[in-house]
Protein backbone atom coordinates (compact mmCIF):
# COMPACT_ATOMS: atom_id res chain seq x y z
CA UNK A 1 0.00 0.00 0.00
CA UNK A 2 1.11 3.55 -1.03
CA UNK A 3 0.78 6.66 1.43
CA UNK A 4 -1.74 8.26 -1.50
CA UNK A 5 -3.99 5.61 -1.19
CA UNK A 6 -3.81 4.71 3.10
CA UNK A 7 -4.36 8.76 3.31
CA UNK A 8 -7.10 8.19 0.98
CA UNK A 9 -8.76 5.45 3.02
CA UNK A 10 -8.47 7.10 6.27
CA UNK A 11 -10.46 10.20 4.59
CA UNK A 12 -12.73 7.41 3.74
CA UNK A 13 -13.59 6.22 6.55
CA UNK A 14 -13.68 9.59 8.31
CA UNK A 15 -15.90 10.33 5.99
CA UNK A 16 -18.14 6.84 6.96
CA UNK A 17 -17.44 7.10 10.60
CA UNK A 18 -18.16 11.36 10.78
CA UNK A 19 -20.07 14.25 9.47
CA UNK A 20 -17.11 15.82 10.08
CA UNK A 21 -16.40 16.14 5.86
CA UNK A 22 -19.31 18.41 5.94
CA UNK A 23 -17.99 20.91 7.26
CA UNK A 24 -16.39 23.05 4.67
CA UNK A 25 -12.75 23.94 6.37
CA UNK A 26 -11.87 20.45 7.21
CA UNK A 27 -13.35 19.19 3.67
CA UNK A 28 -10.98 21.47 2.28
CA UNK A 29 -7.75 20.77 4.10
CA UNK A 30 -8.41 16.92 3.68
CA UNK A 31 -8.44 17.91 -0.39
CA UNK A 32 -5.53 19.39 -0.40
CA UNK A 33 -2.63 16.02 -0.60
CA UNK A 34 -0.02 18.39 0.99
CA UNK A 35 -2.40 19.16 4.29
CA UNK A 36 -2.73 17.43 7.10
CA UNK A 37 -5.67 17.09 9.64
CA UNK A 38 -5.37 16.33 13.54
CA UNK A 39 -8.15 14.08 15.02
CA UNK A 40 -8.72 16.73 17.63
CA UNK A 41 -10.17 18.99 14.57
CA UNK A 42 -12.60 15.76 14.03
CA UNK A 43 -14.03 16.35 17.57
CA UNK A 44 -14.36 12.68 16.97
CA UNK A 45 -16.72 10.84 19.86
CA UNK A 46 -15.39 7.12 21.51
CA UNK A 47 -17.81 5.28 18.98
CA UNK A 48 -16.50 7.55 16.07
CA UNK A 49 -13.23 6.97 16.94
CA UNK A 50 -14.19 3.15 17.18
CA UNK A 51 -16.01 2.87 13.46
CA UNK A 52 -13.10 5.12 11.74
CA UNK A 53 -10.92 2.15 13.21
CA UNK A 54 -13.20 -0.88 11.97
CA UNK A 55 -13.64 0.57 8.64
CA UNK A 56 -10.16 0.98 8.16
CA UNK A 57 -9.40 -2.20 8.88
CA UNK A 58 -12.49 -3.64 7.18
CA UNK A 59 -11.56 -1.94 3.56
CA UNK A 60 -7.60 -2.20 3.94
CA UNK A 61 -7.13 -5.55 6.01
CA UNK A 62 -4.94 -3.14 8.27
CA UNK A 63 -5.67 -3.55 12.06
CA UNK A 64 -5.63 -0.18 13.52
CA UNK A 65 -7.06 0.35 16.98
CA UNK A 66 -7.75 3.59 19.95
CA UNK A 67 -4.11 3.77 20.95
CA UNK A 68 -3.13 4.31 17.54
CA UNK A 69 -5.56 7.19 17.11
CA UNK A 70 -3.56 8.37 20.16
CA UNK A 71 -0.35 7.76 18.94
CA UNK A 72 -0.89 8.54 15.17
CA UNK A 73 -3.03 11.31 15.92
CA UNK A 74 -3.11 13.19 12.38
CA UNK A 75 -4.66 11.81 8.86
CA UNK A 76 -0.74 12.21 7.91
CA UNK A 77 0.49 10.01 10.55
CA UNK A 78 -2.16 7.07 10.72
CA UNK A 79 -1.16 6.88 6.95
CA UNK A 80 2.33 6.23 7.05
CA UNK A 81 1.47 3.57 10.16
CA UNK A 82 -1.21 1.82 7.71
CA UNK A 83 1.88 1.80 5.27
CA UNK A 84 4.37 0.33 7.82
CA UNK A 85 1.65 -2.35 8.66
CA UNK A 86 0.32 -3.42 5.00
CA UNK A 87 1.60 -6.88 4.77
CA UNK A 88 2.45 -6.19 1.20
CA UNK A 89 3.63 -2.39 1.13
CA UNK A 90 5.41 -0.65 -1.69
CA UNK A 91 7.15 2.63 -0.41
Amino acid sequence: MKFEEARAQVISAIQFASSALNEELIASKLADNGADLAFSELELDSLAAMELCIEIEDKTGVEIDLGDLALHASVNDLAKLMVARSPAHDR
